[in-house]
């Protein structure tokens, strides 16, 4: 049995070997990705939006069954009012006792019955009409089922007839109770919400009250405003009134459920909120409004459950449609991997054919016979074989034999005129009988030919270099009977550092002829080394004659282009040496290194030589 590494192997070896099962790897990574995560971002965010929707729906049904209870409330106050036409006749009623009826009042008593019985019949909102006299003695009362009388049970002392009065004209909502005044059994007395109100004497002084208006509304019509109410079959729908009694409900709730309500929604900051809580061990979205004119709370639960069964269709549709296009994309990244690979295995079969060129013969040509890219391909690669073999035999043999040149000219433009004035000077010293001084002159001459002219040694420690200045800057000293003077500041780490032959002496020819052979007082030249972090910095001074800014700005120009035109080069060919060492610096260490002058006319020129950190290798 294969081991799970033997067969890893054997999947990844097509991968490694056969481009066309890394463009399908690819091809299949790049749709089936892109499919996978818009299918499960788009289903995300239309299950989110379903969902979100849907509880904004059930919000708004639940604000319209709030509004229509609210409505049904103001109305039974609004019709409260319809008393006061027939003021006169009603007050008759209401402050007439017993004892002293009489014809008068009957009449009375018929205009308001007639009165108030029309009203009563012809609205359906409302089904019974009650006038209390101050004593809380029924006066009238009138029904629409016809049934029920009066007992001689009197209001005076209950809670709500001293609440109206107190109110003085401003309608009391009493939320569902059983009128007590009634004389029928108990269980034939309807559920009902009143809206009483006291009727004022508005002839007298101080508008006194002479009565209470009592307008009922059987609960029946106040469960008919759910009857054409959108509900879910798992939803639950209550109304709790402002005592925290249940007053509709469309399922059986147990009693903690209400507790459990009353206290939580009481709690809540606001009037109308859709929130999700745990109810009675189901995880559920719970949507209420309390209303701020009777305080009743208006609720919906509604279990997750069932409203995430209102996104499962989209689930499903999002996860079949998933499916077809990954399946397509699979088909298409198959069917396109095979179109492209296919000519480019030709392409293979055809490059396997030059064994030629890979021993130098750049005679061969691919034959391709293409318009695509592939032949493009072709055509390319014959090119290039053409091109390789003229830059090999042409623009790379010139560019060396340049380089060489240039390199040449550089170490002999110092041999001429120097050679001349250094053995002038060792003939002045000999002349004198000095043959010590002459001895030291000639061998240092004889150190400085032999380092210029060593053969292949283009990198050599800084300390080699150090000594060929050295021993040019004592001839030179000589030469000018110490008219200047040399002050070096190197670390000594940077004394193995590899730095290219012949890098210093240009600037060191520059500040004596350029800078110090004309200036009338003493002259100085400091050579200063350090390193800092990865990089070397030589610094080549002399308080010489300086250079004018345009002339400096020249010169830094010229460096940075990396030009040896001596017609572009303030100073002519003296300063090809310069820009020469410059350009070998960046061919050998990278354009990051190189040459950078700062001076001041009159005053001074500084050379700094930006060099890489490196240990001699």
């Amino acid at each position: 049995m294969n081991s799970p590494l033997a067969l890893l192997t054997a999947i990844r070896k097509p991968f490694r070997k056969e481009i066309r099962y890394k463009l399908l790897s690819i091809l299949i990574v790049l749709t089936l990705l892109p499919v996978s995560f818009f299918g499960l971002v788009s289903y995300r965010i239309s299950a989110g939006i379903v969902e979100s929707d849907f509880v904004r729906y059930k919000s708004r049904i639940i604000d319209q069954i709030a509004n229509n209870l609210d409505e049904n409330i103001s109305y039974l106050t609004r019709q409260s009012m319809y008393v006061y036409p027939n003021l006169q006749d009603v007050l008759q009623v209401l402050t007439t006792e017993t004892n002293q009826i009489n014809p008068n009042y009957m009449e009375y008593y018929n205009r308001v019955y007639d009165f108030l019985n029309t009203l009563l019949q012809s609205n359906d909102r409302f089904d019974s009409i009650t006038l209390f006299s101050m004593n809380g003695e029924a006066k009238f009362f009138a029904n629409k089922r016809g049934i029920g009388s009066l007992n001689l049970y009197t209001v005076q002392n209950d809670e709500w007839f001293t609440q109206t009065l107190d109110q003085h004209g401003v309608p009391l909502f009493q939320e569902p109770h059983v009128n007590e005044f009634l004389a029928v059994g108990q269980n034939e007395r309807p559920l009902v919400i009143s809206v009483s109100r006291s009727i004022l004497d508005i002839t007298s002084p101080g508008n006194q009250p002479k009565g209470v208006l009592v307008i009922d509304q059987n609960m029946e019509r106040i469960q008919q405003l759910f009857t054409n109410t959108e509900t879910d079959a798992e939803e639950t729908v209550l109304v709790l009134g402002k005592n925290r009694q249940l007053i509709y409900a469309n399922r059986t709730v147990s009693d903690g459920l209400i507790t459990h309500l009353n206290q939580s929604l009481n709690a809540g900051p606001s009037t109308s909120s859709s929130i999700t809580a745990n109810v009675e061990g189901t995880e559920s979205i719970v949507t209420y409004r309390i209303s701020p004119q009777n305080q009743w709370k208006v609720v919906s639960i509604l279990p997750v459950s069932a409203l995430k069964k209102k996104s499962a269709y989209l689930k499903q549709s999002t996860l079949f449609l998933s499916l077809v296009l990954m399946l397509l994309a699979l088909l298409m990244s198959f069917l396109f991997s095979q179109w492209i690979t296919k000519p480019l295995k030709k392409l293979m079969r055809s490059f396997r054919s030059f064994r030629s060129f890979q021993h130098g013969d750049f005679s061969t040509r691919i034959q391709l016979h293409r318009e695509d890219e592939l032949g493009m391909i072709g055509e390319t690669f014959n090119t290039m074989v053409a091109e390789l073999k003229d830059l090999i035999e042409t623009k790379y043999e010139l560019t060396i034999l340049r380089n060489e040149s240039e390199l040449k000219a550089l170490q002999n433009q110092i041999n001429p005129h120097f050679l001349y004035n250094t053995l002038s000077s060792i003939k002045a010293v000999s002349d004198k009988k000095d043959s010590v001084n002459a001895s030291i002159m000639v061998q240092h001459l004889a150190d400085m030919f032999r380092y210029n002219l060593s053969k292949g040694d283009f990198i050599v420690p800084f300390y080699k270099e150090l000594e060929y200045i050295q021993s040019y800057l004592f001839l030179q000293e000589r030469r000018f009977s110490d008219r200047f003077t040399v002050h070096y500041d190197i670390d000594e780490r940077l004394l193995e550092v590899p730095i290219l032959r012949l890098t210093l002496q240009p600037f060191i020819e520059n500040a004596i002829y350029h800078g110090l052979e004309l200036k009338r007082d003493q002259g100085e030249i400091r050579i200063s080394g350090q390193i800092f972090e990865e990089q070397c910095f030589i610094y080549i001074y002399d308080n010489g004659l300086g250079m004018e800014e345009a002339q400096l700005d020249a010169i830094n120009w010229n460096l940075e282009k990396n030009s040896l035109q001596p017609a572009e080069t303030p100073g002519g060919s003296e300063r090809i040496g310069m820009t020469n060492v410059h350009t070998r610096i960046q061919y050998f260490f990278g354009p990051a290194y190189g040459i950078k002058l700062s001076s001041k006319l009159g005053s001074h020129t500084m050379v700094k030589i930006n060099l890489p950190y490196r240990q001699k290798d």
